[in-house]
This record gives structure tokens, C-alpha cells and sequence, in this order.
């Protein structure tokens, strides 16, 4: 398995999705979306981190954004 996959695996699992379940183009635009915001935090952490921006403030931004969505179903 490549580390894209467990990744991506990772991710269906934290949102509760399950590939077997997804209508074809769902599971294609869904993969893509997680690659593609992969691929811009791989080029934020290689190339923007010289800007002022910390890895702690993504972190923090991350959690707020999961909290925020939890607190939605609640």
C-alpha cells in the first residue's frame, strides 16, 4: 500500500466513509480532492513555512476545523 493510500484510508475512516459504498464518481472526486490537499500542504510545508507560518498554527487550524464539524451533529 502506498503512503497516498494509507493516508487516504486514514481519512475515509476519520469521516466515516467506506469506498464500497461510494457511487464511482464520488470515490474518484473524493480521492482527488485528498491528494490534491496533500499535495498543497506538502508544497505549504516545503516552501511556506519560511513566511511566518508554523506547523503548530496548520495543527491548530486542523483541530478547530475537526471540532467545529463535530459540534455540528451534536
Amino acid at each position: 500500500m502506498s503512503l497516498i493510500d494509507k493516508h487516504y484510508n486514514h481519512y475515509l475512516e476519520k469521516v466515516e466513509l467506506k469506498e464500497d459504498q461510494m457511487m464511482p464518481v464520488q470515490k474518484t472526486e473524493t480521492k482527488r480532492a485528498f491528494v490534491a490537499g496533500m499535495a498543497e500542504m506538502f508544497v505549504q510545508m516545503l516552501e511556506g513555512l519560511g513566511t511566518g507560518v508554523t506547523l503548530e498554527d496548520y495543527k491548530n487550524e486542523i483541530a478547530d476545523f475537526w471540532k467545529n464539524e463535530v459540534e455540528k451533529f451534536k
